[in-house]
């Protein structure tokens, strides 16, 4: 897209006979507009990257006063002073151009006769140009939108974008500024550097487009879009404020779109977890489907993972693109997954605590992958987040050390209690275990049991009967409580 006019446009037409006698430095300062001002302070008639044209009759006679009047409109970030040769200016401008080669503010001086109108006439053309450019290209990049958003690679719809308007286009967390997505190239070095800088000297409008200048033909603009905490950052020549939001709102639609999809698809995966856990599907399906999902027996593990709070694990498995089934439970502040064993390392940093199967080598053995997962998580530490089921030989835990000895405690302990409710319909498991877990608390039982408090005591009378033990002994209650915790990991029934 055509930059805006520039000084060296104008020195490049020759119909204008203009010449820059200071300033030179700055021929490529754009030119938004061009106005004729005679005042001494033409400075409250312009605006930034407008080019003051004057006959001289405002520039004043003493050195002082011409230092200052340069300065002023430097400051103001004008393009520069057009001043008509041989008309009403002082005969010395000496000190006015020294000041404004100090301050690289163009000084151009146009040959008598030829008028200023032809400036204007000059920008209004190249003004009409940039809009007709503009229009033809938001046309051609909602036609390209049309055709490729069905696109399921967000990765190929951004070069997409780049070829068609020759930019480059990177994305950044708003957060750390690091890549956005695993897939996207990283911004190069020396543009990174630029960005940095512009972040750290910009203020925080979420709104703000900001750019800095790298080259004369090469700008850096950066601003938020309105999705997941996500920046977009173009490397191009000039830009139309009015193109970049359409750009932006573009790859916008790209990103909800791609992570709606994968979205979608971790919430069927958490679904097939499920079906898989309760045995509502066949081996041959299971083995299809994980095949489907380029899992590989020979390497898959299963895993019970902590989550750790307030942090959006949808967003973040969708920007490294994991290859791995889960199934989240925010309420119990915990996640099930199932992974291929070369990908357990990209994971390890996002979770606070990850207890890991041994591989998981048929479909038929993945219920007790996840059983020696949530052992294995169940006596991590916080100086040992991440262990392995296959190394829990010394731990702090009183937990048995593998899933035969968790099941033989169960049945050791409360076998009785899980026989009694299937032959009889009792409820004595599930009673046992909210009983206790609230700290053997009688009226917030028995209103979480649903249940009148006399026939919560006839219940523990009963479960201390059959197990022949006495709730009210630390020893029994142990005992009892530990086989609980063996069940929780066991899905026997649940502690959370």
């Amino acid at each position: 897209m055509t930059n805006l006019l520039s000084i060296k446009t104008i020195l490049d037409t020759p119909s204008l006979k203009t010449k820059i006698i200071s300033g030179k430095a700055s021929i490529h300062n754009p030119v938004q507009w061009a106005h004729v001002c005679e005042l001494k302070d033409p400075t409250l008639w312009l605006s930034k990257n407008d080019l003051l044209m004057t006959t001289g009759i405002g520039i004043p006679i003493s050195e002082k006063e011409q230092r200052a009047y340069i300065q002023k409109l430097s400051k103001a970030q004008l393009s520069g002073i057009m001043i008509g040769e041989n008309m009403e200016a002082p005969e010395d401008i000496s000190t006015l151009c020294d000041e404004a080669e100090k301050l690289q503010f163009p000084v151009l001086i146009t040959q008598y006769g030829v008028p200023f109108a032809a400036v204007t006439k000059l920008i209004i053309d190249a003004n009409n140009l940039i809009h007709i450019q503009r229009n033809n290209l938001i046309t051609t990049l909602y036609e390209y939108a049309r055709t490729e958003l069905h696109q399921r690679d967000l990765i190929k719809f951004i070069k997409g974008l780049e070829d068609l308007i020759q930019i480059s286009i990177y994305l950044i967390d708003q957060a750390s500024h690091e890549n956005w997505h695993v897939d996207l190239p990283q911004i190069p070095l020396q543009f990174n550097t630029a960005l940095q800088s512009l972040l750290s000297h910009s203020q925080t409008i979420p709104s703000l487009i900001k750019k800095i200048e790298l080259d004369p033909e090469k700008i850096l603009y950066n601003f938020p879009l309105n999705t997941h905490d996500c920046e977009l950052v173009i490397i191009s020549p000039y830009l139309d404020y009015a193109l970049l939001h359409h750009i932006g709102a573009l790859i916008s639609l790209v990103l909800e779109k791609n992570s709606s999809r994968y979205y979608r698809e971790l919430r069927n995966n958490a679904d097939f977890i499920e079906d898989i856990i309760h045995q509502r599907i066949s081996d041959f399906t299971i083995n299809k489907r994980l095949k489907e999902h380029g899992m590989n027996f020979s390497e898959m593990r299963a895993l019970h993972l902590s989550l750790k709070p307030q942090t959006d694990y949808e967003q973040i498995l969708f920007r490294k693109k994991i290859m791995a089934l889960f199934h989240t439970n925010k309420e119990k502040k915990h996640a099930i997954a199932l992974i291929n064993e070369s990908d357990i390392p990209q994971i390890l940093p996002l979770f606070t605590a990850i207890g890991i199967s041994n591989i998981v080598n048929t479909p038929n053995k993945i219920i007790a992958g996840l059983q020696e997962a949530k052992l294995a998580l169940e006596k991590t530490t916080p100086q040992n987040p991440t262990l392995y089921y296959a190394d829990l030989t010394d731990s702090h835990s009183l937990l048995p050390n593998n899933i035969q000895e968790l099941q033989n405690l169960f049945e050791m302990t409360l076998g009785k209690l899980r026989e009694q409710d299937s032959t009889r319909g009792t409820k004595y498991l599930q009673t046992l275990t909210i009983f206790l877990k609230n700290d053997k608390a009688w009226e917030t039982s028995a209103k979480q049991l649903h249940i009148h408090r006399q026939t919560l005591i006839y219940r523990i009378q009963k479960i201390e009967e059959l197990l022949n033990r006495d709730i009210n002994s630390t020893n029994d209650c142990a005992e009892i409580w530990f086989a609980l915790k063996a069940a929780n990991i066991l899905e026997i029934t649940s502690l959370e």
